[in-house]
């Protein structure tokens, strides 16, 4: 098991792709449902761990009022450790944001991207 979450996009075209959904403003719905599609690209146990993660990560959203730790700064804590290229650089740093806002977006519609992926599954 890759030691992130999101271990196999150290290819370029897969993190890009991912980076792309952060880049656009694009509706909800598009949103959840491109990630869902590239999350499925995913190996299974790579697949499994960010469903475990995310899930945990939105219970602790849901008590952000206690302890200040809302889907953003959530994102900031674990962004950058599961969306990441091969070599991070300068590039790492210019795409740091967009990084946050696609995981913030995974956070934010957990339940319903896991459930297209559940569907897709069967």
């Amino acid at each position: 098991l890759s030691p992130v979450c999101l271990g196999s996009l150290r290819r370029a075209a897969r993190y890009q792709n991912f980076i792309s959904i952060g880049k656009k403003d694009m509706s909800s719905r598009e949103a959840i449902d491109k990630l869902a599609y590239e999350i499925s690209e995913l190996p299974f146990t790579n697949q499994a761990l960010l469903k475990y993660l995310m899930f945990f990560l939105c219970e602790i959203a849901k008590k952000s009022k206690l302890n200040k730790m809302s889907t953003q700064n959530l994102s900031i804590v674990v962004g950058p450790n599961i969306l990441r290229t091969k070599d991070p650089g300068a590039s790492q740093l210019v795409d740091n944001e967009l990084v946050l806002k696609c995981v913030d977006r995974i956070i934010v519609h957990a339940t319903e991207i896991f459930d297209i992926l559940e569907r897709l599954a069967r």
